[in-house]
């Protein structure tokens, strides 16, 4: 998430020079950043009726990464995988 930390930096530069940057700012920059793979995260904040903080943004976007990271390992514990799961017709 090194993408927060360089918004949260500018954020930070820009408050201390008496520049308010406010949490949909925020939001903003960073929806504008991310990479294309973050496409679904981004659907649902814009799509959204509520707008969201940028603390609660930071914790979907933390749990986006780490659903996508979860779907991307094998995972060998699966329904599907699971040999006494399987069935065979005769």
């Amino acid at each position: 998430m090194n993408y927060v930390i360089r918004a949260e930096t500018a954020a930070a530069a820009l408050n201390n020079a008496s520049e308010n940057v406010s949490d949909s700012l925020l939001v903003a920059m960073l929806l504008k950043g991310l990479p294309e793979s973050y496409k679904p995260s981004v659907v649902v904040v814009t799509q959204s009726d509520k707008q969201q903080t940028f603390v609660e943004f930071k914790a979907a976007l933390r749990s986006f990464e780490d659903t996508k990271h979860d779907t991307s390992v094998p995972n060998n514990d699966s329904f599907y995988e699971n040999s006494a799961w399987k069935f065979s017709c005769e």
